[in-house]
């Protein structure tokens, strides 16, 4: 079943989209576009298939116990990926990655520090829609020196 919550009116983070069945949910659901931060790749054919745009900024998770730090590229790409989808009028974004603990919540976080949140804010902000991501959100002082570094 898909798995996601709203962060914003037009924001959703999540996990994995695995069925048809959780493409159709999402389209039926208003989003317009997947931003798929997984290096797996296996979900294009089921999201296009109901009509929504891909886009896909893939970077491995610490699935070995090994943190590696997120470059600012990659952070400003997730960015450039999220204000492109919101540019669009009517547009909503579903930001994922494969359990939507990791690299979507971190994502977010960053997306919204970039957008002049405060890091308190944005951390409550996306832990209160995704209490389980709370301990898992390992990127934010990456995505705190990203936006930096980028000038947000």
């Amino acid at each position: 079943m898909a798995n996601y919550d709203w962060l914003t009116r037009r924001v959703a983070i999540g996990g994995s989209i695995d069925t048809l069945y959780d493409a159709r949910k999402i389209a039926a659901d208003g989003i317009t576009t997947i931003l798929n931060l997984r290096t797996s790749q296996d979900e294009v054919e089921l999201v296009q298939t109901v009509g929504l745009t891909y886009l896909s900024n893939p970077t491995s998770d610490d699935t070995d116990g090994e943190l590696d730090a997120k470059p600012d590229t990659w952070f400003a790409a997730s960015f450039d990926a999220i204000m492109s989808a919101l540019s669009r009028s009517n547009s909503k974004i579903l930001i994922h990655c494969q359990e939507g603990l990791n690299r979507a919540p971190s994502t977010a976080y960053f997306w919204l520090r970039a957008m002049g949140w405060s890091r308190d804010d944005a951390f409550d902000c996306v832990a209160e829609i995704r209490p389980k991501a709370k301990k898992f959100m390992k990127w934010n002082d990456d995505a705190d020196a990203a936006v930096k570094s980028l000038g947000y």
